[in-house]
């Protein structure tokens, strides 16, 4: 039999390593609930809102045809579980050749589905010659 003091010492061990595990799991259970509402509630976050959830595809294109107004075409997915219902806008920042602005191209739905997209057409002032995105907006 062993000595009672390596006994003593192996329950020690024992317990200090269940304490450990059972501290481990309570901590990743806590960030597991703090995710769940930041996902739920992103505007109560600073910095963070709705808006998050929908994404601007990069390869959106300024069309200029020879009549009509300029137009700028893309994607914008909604990369949450919940279905938008209210408005989504899209906008630009419009500039002409000298890098002056003029205003802004925007489009705007009222309906995209969870995990869905939304091909939009943001019409543009005349003379339009570049954009940058200037920002994705919804009401939830």
């Amino acid at each position: 039999m062993g000595s009672p003091n390596k006994s003593k010492s192996r329950k020690v061990s024992v317990l200090l390593a269940m304490f450990a595990a059972i501290l481990v799991v309570l901590v990743l259970l806590g960030l597991g609930i703090i995710m769940r509402q930041w996902r739920q509630n992103p505007s109560d976050h600073p910095g963070v809102n709705s808006d998050e959830w929908l994404i601007l595809n990069p390869d959106f294109q300024l069309n200029t045809p020879a009549s009509g107004a300029p137009y700028v075409t893309g994607f914008i997915f909604n990369n949450s579980d919940t279905a938008i219902f209210g408005l989504a806008r899209v906008s630009f920042a419009a500039f002409d050749r000298d890098d002056a602005p003029l205003g802004s191209c925007q489009d705007s739905t009222d309906t995209i589905p969870a995990f869905g997209e939304w091909r939009f057409r943001a019409i543009c002032p005349e003379h339009t010659a570049f954009v940058r995105p200037s920002g994705v907006v919804s009401t939830r």
